[in-house]
């Protein structure tokens, strides 16, 4: 058996390292957390606001069609030149691409938002609010204080009380270590 004591405090200095260095990485992990919520956040804000354009770009392709086929008939009528036709049909080809774009960017935003909450695509169904949501306003007195309860900035500072700590580690290393020990046997 044998005991080595901890006379320079070598082993409370090893302690207190590996403390600041979980809570650095528990920081760490908050910091990815919040991230990520702000990531979800922000993708569901774009899904909604893209929902209202697709609709107003459904609202007008719809007129566009109308406008198309009221084009094609007074072609048919000889009041407008075929020219004409050609423009409205482009027109409307156009938006329609511009439709089907927005269609795949709703789809890509919702596919987004289902892997940041880990759920399959397939399962993860979102009804679009039908007003848009309001962001909060942030007072403009807020304290300076408030930088301190951020994750990244707790992890930063417990990365440096962990390197700090281990200053002391290095520093305690130059004193002799001392250990006791003792044997019993039988003949």
């Amino acid at each position: 058996a044998s005991w080595e004591p901890d006379i320079w405090g070598k082993v409370r200095q090893n302690i207190m390292v590996n403390k600041e260095k979980a809570q650095a990485s528990e920081a760490e992990l908050n910091s990815i957390r919040l991230s990520m919520q702000a990531q979800l956040a922000s993708t569901y804000l774009q899904w909604v606001v893209q929902g209202f354009q697709l609709q107003s770009q459904k609202e007008s392709l719809d007129n566009l069609q109308k406008s198309l086929q009221l084009t094609q008939n007074q072609y048919k009528a000889g009041i407008v030149a075929s020219t004409i036709v050609d423009q409205a049909q482009s027109q409307y080809q156009s938006a329609q691409a511009t439709y089907t774009d927005m269609q795949l960017s709703q789809v890509q935003l919702q596919h987004a938002m289902a892997m940041l909450i880990g759920q399959p695509q397939d399962q993860f169904q979102l009804s679009r609010p039908n007003i848009l949501p309001s962001l909060p306003q942030i007072p403009v007195d807020l304290p300076s204080s408030i930088l301190q309860r951020r994750p990244d900035v707790a992890s930063a500072e417990r990365t440096m009380a962990a390197a700090n700590a281990q200053v002391g580690v290095a520093k305690l290393a130059f004193f002799p270590d001392f250990s006791l020990g003792g044997s019993l046997g039988f003949k």
